[in-house]
């Protein structure tokens, strides 16, 4: 019940008290009658029409006839010794969702200590009421620099199909992987169809013990990336052998781009450097990649694309050529897991337009001094609970 309230130009302080006649013993559950003394409880609800409002709300202490417990009544909209209702701590962390925790001190006129706090409580409390493993069937797996330069890496599990943030792990190895994933149970370990991930190995063994029904598919455009990084390591050492020669100074990205997308420009330049005879392993090197892409691109049967796949190894593999070598070995290698990515074509292309924005996160935070408020940052702001 309302007693009174206390009208300002910047707050509004309303004094009120619970119409309850009695108490309930948290220890015996008996009724209470007996009022030992009041005490008031000033706390900050929603704000009103932009102003600040305060509750002062007129707190019993009851005494307990059959136990002799003494204790203060309890408000369903207030937490034990909080300094808000449930409903301004809530709206605080929806606020935080999205930017930066100092945006939202200046804003609600609160220190930085206080929206952290309360951020922390109300997402450890969104995660926990959903089940985010539930219904998944297609995993994609990468890691970033948890500092950059470093070289600590955590591990941010990705729903393929939903682009959900499953988790972020503080680890990358192998045994680690493998004790995660078999803690998460063997019904949710049978379930997963298709496991995506780079060309490391600790990824793939885990994966090949903890999920027997998976197709672990290797992300198209990593293991596609050797080949490019194969393309321009022979340009490089085509500069070095020809300091002189200025053609090869900007020529990276024509090269590594798309035929299809190239100007005319672009196109008469390669044309132009093809033609000159000391630059035939550039050439095998740039046909090599477009053609492997070309592959890449083709509506193929995982049986289709392994058949042009050893053409393409057979054809390569007879040059000799030395850069084009070493990306043959790594096809060998994982040659069954770059065939999975032909039967439904799956990527880790979400998985790092994710990383991409946990970076932002980062940066936008300026760092974050512990990994689990960096975890919890990145869990509420990509699960999806909102």
């Amino acid at each position: 019940m309302v007693d009174r309230v206390d009208l300002s130009s910047k707050r509004v302080d309303i004094s009120c008290h619970s119409r309850l006649g009695e108490g309930i013993c948290p220890s015996c559950l008996s009724k209470c009658h007996r009022v030992n003394q009041t005490h008031e409880r000033t706390v900050q609800d929603l704000a009103l029409a932009g102003r600040k409002v305060y509750l002062h709300l007129s707190s019993r202490q009851w005494i307990c006839d059959k136990c002799d417990r003494h204790f203060y009544e309890s408000f369903s909209f207030l937490d034990s010794n909080a300094t808000m209702t449930q409903r301004y701590e809530k709206f605080i962390y929806y606020r935080c969702i999205g930017v930066d925790l100092q945006y939202v001190v200046v804003h609600e006129d609160h220190c930085w200590q206080t929206v952290n706090r309360i951020f922390q409580k109300w997402s450890t409390k969104s995660l926990a009421s959903v089940n985010l493993f539930g219904d998944v069937r297609a995993i994609g797996i990468d890691e970033i620099a948890l500092y950059k330069g470093r070289g600590n890496y955590v591990c941010v599990l990705v729903n393929l199909e939903t682009g959900q943030v499953l988790d972020v792990l503080p680890d990358r190895t192998k045994a680690y992987l493998i004790d995660y994933f078999k803690a998460l149970g063997d019904e949710f370990c049978q379930q997963i169809e298709v496991f995506s991930s780079d060309l490391w190995d600790g990824y793939v063994g885990a994966a090949e013990l903890c999920f027997p029904q998976a197709d672990i598919v290797l992300d198209r455009f990593h293991f596609f990336g050797q080949l490019q990084q194969a393309l321009d390591h022979c340009r490089k050492a085509l500069r070095r052998d020809m300091p002189q020669d200025d053609s090869l100074k900007s020529l990276k990205w024509t090269l590594l781009r798309p035929a299809e997308k190239l100007s005319d420009t672009e196109i008469n330049t390669l044309q132009a450097i093809f033609e000159r005879e000391e630059m035939a392993m550039l050439k095998e090197a740039y046909e090599a990649k477009e053609n492997f892409r070309d592959i890449l691109q083709q509506d193929l049967t995982p049986k289709q694309a392994e058949a042009q796949l050893e053409m393409w190894v057979e054809h390569y593999s007879l040059l000799g050529h030395p850069f084009l070598n070493k990306f043959l070995k790594t096809f060998h290698k994982w040659k069954s897991y770059i065939l999975n990515y032909f039967k439904e074509r799956w990527s880790n292309g979400i998985v790092e337009g994710i990383n991409n924005r946990i970076k932002m996160i980062k940066r936008r935070a300026f760092g974050f001094l512990k990994f689990k408020h960096f975890r919890l940052r990145i869990l509420v702001e990509f699960a999806q609970l909102h």
